[in-house]
């Protein structure tokens, strides 16, 4: 059944499919009066609707507000290149599943409107993999610093740490305070441990060593005496860091540490993180906005977590991620991606590279465990498991670089 010339909603049988073409992408206002009540009706039939291009409603940057005036789709078949409404969660439920066809526009002209918004392909992440050739040795790929940890919280060092050794880094030692060293050696013993003051948690003076890269947050909780390390932290290191969890809202409570960051640091606020980090947004897109602009400011990355990952670089682009499953929206996902994106520092790519080769793995580990185990089910650790066949996936076949 067509939806598009009609001017009533006719009565649906079983099994039926709504083909939705009613309206385009050159939409600039909501719909209202009989066209508001038609997509209403549809939507109240709770059938099966195959949306074309967008579902009819939608503003192609985002919007309207009012979910009543956009058709609820089970699938959308979009033209040529993605929308941004695909993207933002506040809006992406209505397109279901997703995917974009070539329809013939002339890919000259479509590259000349140049856009700070993209999104990731396969192709985009191979070229940033890092090049392991045959005659390297683990000090070759760096080595990991995880600050992470506290009473309670001793797994998400755990699964931090986990991640960072699956990230192809040569060395990872995790900074736990007392009661965490027994756990990580355990669970994870390919990394060294060193355990940080003898309370439950950080605590005292840095430790020492050469690290390439350093990651701090995870579960290390907001004592005054952990905000005092990372104070040091901020103003004693210079290498590059990844910002996560606590350590965001430390640095949110106050404000003077922002102008310590180190350039290239790398902040993966969720959206309550990120509200109260650069000021609260009505919505995604304001969040986009307001971490772009602090990226830019501060000459660091953000990676807004969420369904669709924005990865906001410093020199203002956006980019979005097509990788992951509502799967990893679990407690511990965020470790991990911490621990990844650390070891991926420490190897010597750059912050922007890290994040964007990060963020894009991660999700793909969450799609491969998903594949295995199921998505509801499915544990932050099994993302962790999954890293290397994601990596493996990036390269091939045959993952070993003779060179």
């Amino acid at each position: 059944m067509f939806l598009g010339a009609g001017r009533s909603l006719p009565a649906l049988r079983s099994g039926e499919l709504v083909i939705d073409a009613l309206f385009g992408t050159g939409l600039n206002r909501p719909l209202s009066g009989h066209y508001h009540h038609l997509v209403q009706a549809l939507n109240a039939c709770k059938t099966r609707v195959l949306a074309v291009d967008l579902p009819s409603g939608a503003f192609a940057e985002g919007g309207p507000d009012d979910p009543t005036a956009i058709v609820q789709a089970q699938w959308t078949c979009s033209f040529q290149v993605p929308k941004a409404f695909m993207l933002l969660p506040e809006f992406s439920g209505h397109c279901g599943q997703w995917c974009v066809v070539d329809i013939g526009l002339d890919r000259e002209a479509i590259a000349s409107c140049k856009s700070d918004h993209v999104l990731l392909e396969q192709h985009d992440i191979e070229a940033l993999l890092p090049v392991r050739a045959r005659s390297a040795h683990k000090g070759r790929f760096g080595h990991a610093l995880l600050m992470a940890g506290a009473t309670g919280h001793v797994g998400a060092a755990v699964m931090a740490t986990a991640a960072a050794v699956r990230s192809g880094v040569g060395l990872v030692t995790a900074a736990v305070p007392r009661g965490g060293v027994q756990a990580l050696h355990a669970a994870v013993p390919e990394a060294m441990v060193v355990e940080h003051g003898d309370v439950g948690h950080l605590d005292g003076p840095l430790p020492t060593g050469r690290w390439s890269a350093v990651g701090i947050g995870p579960g290390i909780g907001n004592h005054q005496a952990t905000a005092e390390v990372l104070e040091r932290a901020l103003r004693l290191w210079s290498m590059p860091m990844v910002l996560d969890a606590d350590a965001l809202n430390l640095l949110a409570g106050s404000p003077d540490l922002l102008e310590l960051l180190p350039d290239g640091s790398v902040l993966t606020p969720h959206p309550g993180e990120a509200d109260r980090l650069f000021g609260p947004a009505v919505d995604t897109r304001e969040r986009i906005a307001k971490s772009t602009s602090f990226a830019q400011q501060r000459g660091v990355v953000v990676v807004l977590k969420g369904a669709s990952t924005a990865i906001c670089l410093p020199d203002g682009r956006v980019l979005y991620n097509a990788t992951g499953n509502v799967g990893m929206a679990k407690g511990g996902s965020g470790d991990v991606l911490t621990g990844l994106m650390t070891g991926l520092l420490a190897q010597g790519l750059p912050p922007s590279d890290a994040a964007i080769l990060g963020v894009w793995t991660h999700g793909l580990a969450g799609d491969i465990a998903a594949e295995e185990v199921g998505a509801d089910g499915m544990t932050a650790l099994d993302v962790v498991r999954a890293i290397p066949q994601a990596f493996r996936k990036h390269r091939g076949a045959t993952s070993v670089d003779r060179r």
